[in-house]
C-alpha cells in the first residue's frame, strides 16, 4: 500500500497521469487482501479484513473515479462550488 499511497501522490502532486506503476502496486494490495481474506487466523482477524476490504475497495473506487474526472480536464465552472 505504501507504494501505491506513493505513487498517487506522484500523480497529485506532480500533475502528471497515473502511472501503470500506481495501477500495479493497487492490484497487488488488492490480491492481497482477497489472499488473507480466505484464511484469516480467527473471527476477529476475519471481521477486520471484511472491514479493510470494504474500504479499500471505496477508496480505490474514489481514486480511479478521481483520476477519471481529473484526466476529463473539467472546466473551472464545474469545479467552484455553486
Amino acid at each position: 500500500m505504501e507504494r501505491a499511497v506513493q505513487a498517487l501522490k506522484d500523480c497529485i502532486l506532480r500533475g502528471e497521469p497515473c502511472t501503470a506503476d500506481f495501477t500495479r502496486h493497487m492490484e497487488e494490495v488488492d490480491r492481497s487482501l482477497f489472499v488473507r481474506h480466505r484464511d484469516p487466523r480467527d473471527q476477529g482477524e476475519g471481521e477486520a479484513l471484511r472491514k479493510l476490504d470494504e474500504r479499500f475497495q471505496s477508496t480505490q473506487a474514489a481514486i480511479y473515479a478521481s483520476v477519471e474526472w481529473r484526466a476529463a480536464e473539467p472546466p473551472i465552472s464545474q469545479i467552484e462550488w455553486p
